[in-house]
């Protein structure tokens, strides 16, 4: 009979889908007597109930804050037992005590620890000890536990384990590679969705793209066209996810806009993220950085993502768009381009654009925009372009 009977549940919850998988804290009143609480009745049976987002495409684990404080209480009592704990209850056991306390620095080294030794001791299965390894601590981080999906000590140890199987397939296996990376990016942008303010998420998503393109250049030194190709049109993938991430959810995120940079060009690579990358691997990942030319035109396709229609009102878009002009030789273009954008539209309608206080003056009055929605959104738009002509920061 396990002496963790909930943990090994969860985590072999956790463990069982390909696909992407959080854990959600959901609170029920005990002493509530209303029989149809419809988040009561999911728990009669189950001690973990789990509905598949068909929008999100992910599964959503609920776990109350009693059933929580039961694992963290049959973990610490199984670790403060005085006897011999084999690997996979050690595993268990310590993996149930991060999820509760994961800023425990000997928790968390003994349970990699133990991790280790069970690679070592079923090599032949290790690329599957790694993958729910990751899928565990991918569902810890994607929680809506806040001390848990804001843990330093977890993410390092997510970049680590991710490195270690990268590494293991680093010679023969690009296609599990190349799965594992899309797999990160979209467990990442679930993450970021959640938490949009996560800074360890979003630094771990600089250092999944700069691996990439770490991968790409160590491949581009040999004889393997096919794996070239994939890992090029992995790129291609992830640029598309990104975009797509911002239509959806947030276009003016300028943290996305940020990271969206590290698939441009070096301009905006992290030296944080290099070095994190170099102290994890042990210098086993190529970490040179160069320019090549992109698979995909990038600059066409964000200029038509952005002019769809009357244009998107983003000012990190089009900020993105006028750095990214500086490697193709068309920034004066470009500006040009904005500066007769605006001076059309004030001709047009007979107004000046006012970038101090964000307002369309007319006659020496401010127009009230709020009365014509599409003037509103043509407005903005030539405000950002007269804005980037002059350099003036965005403040609306």
């Amino acid at each position: 009979m396990s002496r963790i009977p909930l943990t090994e549940e969860l985590i072999g919850i956790l463990t069982d889908s390909h696909a992407l998988t959080n854990l959600q804290l959901v609170h029920i009143n005990e002493t509530t007597n209303d029989e149809t609480d419809p988040i009561e009745e999911l728990f009669k049976n189950h001690n973990f109930p789990t509905d598949f987002n068909s929008k999100l495409k992910k599964n959503e684990i609920l776990i109350t804050k009693q059933t929580l404080i039961k694992i963290f209480l049959e973990c610490r009592t199984n670790i403060n037992q005085n006897r011999v704990l084999d690997l996979n209850e050690e595993y268990l056991t310590t993996m149930g005590t991060l999820l509760v306390t994961p800023e425990d620095h000997t928790i968390i080294s003994r349970n990699e620890d133990v991790f280790l030794k069970m690679i070592d001791q079923k090599s032949d299965n290790s690329t599957i000890l790694l993958n729910n390894h990751l899928r565990t601590l991918a569902g810890f981080l994607d929680s809506n536990i806040a001390r848990t999906n804001k843990s330093s000590n977890l993410w390092l140890y997510f970049q680590k384990t991710l490195i270690r199987s990268i590494s293991k397939n680093m010679k023969n296996n690009i296609d599990v590679i190349v799965k594992l990376l899309d797999w990160s990016t979209d467990v990442l942008l679930e993450s970021i969705r959640n938490h949009p303010r996560n800074y360890y998420a979003l630094q771990t998503l600089k250092f999944v793209i700069c691996i990439m393109y770490s991968n790409l250049l160590q491949l581009s030194s040999t004889n393997d066209d096919d794996a070239l190709v994939r890992q090029k049109q992995l790129l291609v993938t992830t640029f598309e996810k990104l975009l797509e991430f911002m239509r959806r959810w947030n276009v003016n995120d300028p943290s996305i806009w940020g990271i969206l940079g590290l698939l441009f060009d070096s301009w905006s690579v992290s030296g944080y993220v290099y070095g994190t990358i170099d102290r994890i691997s042990h210098g086993v990942l190529l970490l040179k950085f160069s320019y090549s030319s992109p698979e995909c035109d990038r600059y066409t396709l964000i200029k038509k993502w952005l002019t769809v229609g009357n244009g998107v009102a983003t000012f990190y878009g089009w900020e993105s768009l006028l750095k990214l002009a500086e490697y193709n030789g068309s920034r004066e273009m470009l500006l040009k381009e904005f500066e007769a954008s605006f001076t059309k539209f004030e001709i047009d309608h007979c107004c000046r654009i006012d970038i101090e206080c964000d307002s369309m003056i007319v006659d020496g009055s401010e127009v009230n925009l709020q009365e014509d929605l599409i003037l509103l959104e043509e407005f903005r738009l030539n405000l950002i372009k007269k804005k980037l002509v002059t350099r003036k920061l965005p403040i609306f």
